[in-house]
Formats: structure tokens, sequence, C-alpha cells
């Protein structure tokens, strides 16, 4: 057995990275030894850039972390790296954080989602009527992309008629695109070819166990060489070479960062799942 459930996925995130002080229904204990955060939630939350993406067995003493200093030319010089510092979830989790499963906007800079699956039913009102229709698309055997949809009606622009999707595969959620006609290009359903291969534009949308950073996160500006940047790490201390790796992923753009060089994730540009 390895699924977890919406509900388990929302508890976990909630309490690791947001302000809630329960799990599963019962409020944690303080601890008064440690600022009366509760027990076993994390006193400090950051995030720390690394050459090689993190393994599950590294610690923050053996991930390949980006160097604080750096040899030019047999002279030690400063990186001006340090880890970004989320700071205690208790206590600003949820200024750092959307809740759990929300893009937190209604506008057009909404995340874009495509959904792979046989069959999906749809409710609209077609243009010149005023009661709602509800139909299924698909045979239940031929697979395909419906895209773009997103979360929230507002971020669906363009549309004479917005249309409410609903796929067996994720019960409960309503999903939102344009009204989808021959001749409208915008919108597609049932496509064979994957949108977006990158995942960047148009995420394929796998579950509502995430969240997203709700506000900007932006690390020093490099005044040397920092290296090949391709890994990500969330832990439990600000300090380099310390703490416990909770988390970990390969950047979906790796690059190299040279002097000058600023790296930052706009609001709702890093997310975090249990998948």
């Amino acid at each position: 057995m390895a699924a977890i459930s919406d509900y388990l996925e929302s508890e976990l995130l909630n309490f690791l990275f947001r302000g809630s002080n329960s799990f599963m229904g019962h409020t944690m204990a303080q601890n008064p030894d440690k600022d009366n955060v509760p027990y076993g939630k994390p006193l400090n939350l950051s995030i720390a850039l690394t050459g090689r993406p993190p393994q599950d067995n590294d610690t923050g003493a053996t991930i390949d972390e980006i160097p604080v200093n750096v040899d030019v030319g047999g002279v030690s010089r400063a990186t001006n790296y340090k880890r970004y510092d989320l700071g205690s979830p208790s206590e600003i989790g949820d200024n750092n954080w959307l809740p759990v499963g929300s893009d937190g906007t209604n506008d057009s800079l909404a995340q874009a989602y495509s959904v792979h699956s046989a069959r999906a039913s749809k409710t609209f009102v077609p243009p010149g009527n005023s009661t709602p229709t509800t139909v299924l698309i698909g045979d239940g055997s031929t697979k395909g992309y419906y895209y773009p949809l997103f979360l929230s009606q507002g971020a669906v622009t363009g549309a004479n008629t917005i249309v409410t999707y609903n796929f067996v595969d994720q019960p409960g959620i309503n999903f939102y695109g344009a009204y989808s006609t021959g001749s409208d290009s915008n919108f597609y359903e049932n496509q064979e070819i994957n949108p977006d291969p990158t995942d960047i534009l148009i995420r394929l949308y796998e579950d509502n166990g995430f969240i997203k950073n709700k506000i900007s996160l932006k690390f020093n500006k490099a005044v040397s060489n920092w290296g090949f940047v391709s890994g990500i790490a969330i832990l439990d201390s600000p300090n380099y070479g310390e703490g416990n790796l909770l988390m970990h992923a390969q950047l979906k753009n790796p690059r190299q960062v040279t002097p000058g060089d600023s790296l930052y994730f706009d609001p709702k540009t890093l997310e975090i799942s249990l998948k």
C-alpha cells in the first residue's frame, strides 16, 4: 500500500510547512523547551541550493550545497551564498505558503494544468441558452490530455462560456476551461500529445496534495561563481552544513550561476507535494 489520501497529504503539509499546530484531529502538545512549538514540528525551515541533486540519505552536512567560499587564483573569495531562511512555520508559515491545493488567485497568472484521462464530464451553459448542460467526453478507452485547465474560474480568459470539468481520477476537484468548439484553438480535449513535456507552462495535474510559495523567494546575489546549480533541498536548519534533509528535488531549469546573477522563485512557482 503506497497511495496517500488527500486528507493525510493536507495534514502533513499543513503541519510541516504552515501554521497548523494539530495533526489528524489532535492538537499537539507544546514543547516548553523549544519556544512552545508543538512536539515534532520543525523550529525552522530553510531552502538550500545544490550542485548535485540531493539523495534520500543525505543530510545538511552531506548535500552538495553551493559553497560559501571558492578559490580564485589561490585566493579564497566569498560567494555570498546562504540558505533562504523561511523562519518558524508555527509563526510565519501561513505567510510563506498558500493553503494546501490552492493557487491562491483568480487572475490570469494562475497555473495552467493538463489532465491525462480517458473520460471526463463537463458542465456548461451553451451560448444562447440558460440551462446548464452536462455531457461525458471520451469512451473510457482512448486516453488523452485536456488543457489548459485552471483551479479557479477567474483564471479562464477569452472565453464566452466557462466549462467545469470533472475527472474520475481526480474526485471532488473542479477544473475550469474555455467552451470548446471545433474552431476553438485555445483549448484542447483529449489530445494525444503532451502539451508541455517540460512541465513548466502547463503542469500535469497529479493531485491536490500540494502547496505553493505565497511570497517571492530570492537568494543573495552571487559575487563569485556558484558553479552549476541543479538541485534544491528543504532542511530544518538555516545554518550551512547543518540540519536534517526533509525534501529535495532536481531543478527543472538548472543553470550556471556567475557573479551578478540572482536566483529566485516568483510566487506560486515553487510547488511542494508528497508525490
